[in-house]
């Protein structure tokens, strides 16, 4: 399974939160609550990927810069440019 990227991004800092909260949901690991998560945005029709929309490294560059927006900073894990690029270049 392909996982929610959003999900397991907050698995980067070791802070516990991300792995009791899945637990407390029921799931066993956070990877099991992010395919989940994909599952349910599959069944509904909303998007798990960027791969149609074949952006560049420009573009994903860009993707980036425009995620530095302030609600990112309150993330309880602090998510870093690496990070972003990584995601993006999984989804796309």
């Amino acid at each position: 399974m392909h996982g929610d990227m959003v999900t397991k991004l907050g698995k980067y800092e070791d802070l516990g939160e991300p792995e009791e909260l899945a637990k407390k949901l029921g799931f066993e690991d956070v990877d099991a609550m992010a395919d989940a998560i994909h599952d349910l945005k599959a069944s509904m029709g909303l998007r798990n990927d960027l791969k149609d929309l074949h952006l560049n490294e420009e573009q994903i560059a860009e993707l980036v810069k425009i995620s530095r927006h302030p609600n990112l900073y309150n993330n309880p894990v602090e998510i870093t440019d690496e990070m972003l690029l990584e995601m993006y270049e999984k989804l796309c």
